[in-house]
């Protein structure tokens, strides 16, 4: 799947000014070029948001242009996942935030505003919106260090508990590398603040809901050409959360290099 790059510029002109608690002078915003690339992997997105940041629904837009202009079912360049934080939320279940948002968030400190793959751009690790489309740019044209293969999740006959499984293949050796299994629900109905009142029935996509894994993941061996197996077995679900709009983001990441690739996967019956 080859993008044009005007396109994807296209996509974040009507949302790059989106207000956050700073902004950048224009001539350090993204100009980008009518050339075309191959994508080279999956870039994940930390969607710093909240339900009563009257800004963030913007950024969410943003993020739908993105994933329309990137995914595809041969190819699925983002993956952009909303971690509630608690300056504009309340906890789950009766607000979207998760219990690892506090360690998540560390850093934030204004909404919307993302991590795209774990890395630094100019200095910044946590960008406002109107640098998302540079970073995200730059990242799906970096080639990927893994790739993920056999992911799968399954829920168990009682329906409450979830089995993962997945391999991870390495094109080149990484040291001291993590792998990070979030699950994450899509269409959760709940109120948010936009920027001409409140929607009682906002739909919600791609809501953290817990790090299955531990907040910092577990150690996996990156080893070049070696393929690592990994699985998660009769992980519980919140009371809360439907199954049936339950995904599984996996991710590995090291301290350095940041993200090496994402991959996820819808949660079977």
């Amino acid at each position: 799947m080859r993008i044009k790059s005007s396109l994807l510029a296209a996509a974040a002109a009507a949302i790059v000014t989106l207000a956050s608690c700073e902004s950048t002078p224009a001539d350090e915003r993204l100009i980008v070029d009518g050339s075309s690339f191959e994508p080279q992997r999956t870039v994940l997105i930390e969607d710093f948001t909240g339900q009563t940041c009257v800004n963030c629904p913007g950024a969410h837009e943003l993020l739908s242009e993105f994933e329309e202009l990137l995914n595809s079912p041969d190819h699925v360049g983002i993956i952009a996942v909303g971690i509630h934080i608690p300056t504009f939320g309340r906890p789950a279940p009766t607000g979207l935030v998760a219990v690892e948002a506090d360690a998540y968030s560390v850093g934030v400190d204004n909404a919307p505003s993302a991590r795209i793959n774990r890395r630094s751009f100019n200095g910044e690790t946590v960008l406002n919106t109107d640098k998302w489309t540079g970073a995200v740019m730059n990242e799906i044209k970096r080639k990927a260090q893994i790739a993920f293969t056999d992911l799968t999740a399954e829920l168990t006959p009682d329906g409450k508990h979830v089995n993962i499984h997945g391999k991870v293949l390495a094109q080149e050796t990484a040291n001291s590398a993590r792998l990070q299994l979030w699950l994450v629900e899509d269409d959760v109905v709940k109120p948010q603040m936009l920027p001409n009142g409140a929607d009682a029935k906002y739909v919600h996509h791609s809501v953290f809901r817990a790090a299955i894994n531990g907040v910092n993941g577990s150690k996996i061996e990156i080893k070049e050409k070696k393929e690592t197996p990994f699985e998660q077995l009769n992980y519980p679900l919140a009371e809360y959360v439907n199954p049936a709009n339950l995904r599984i983001v996996a991710f590995v990441y090291t301290d350095n290099d940041g993200v090496l690739n994402a991959a996820h996967t819808k949660i079977q019956n």
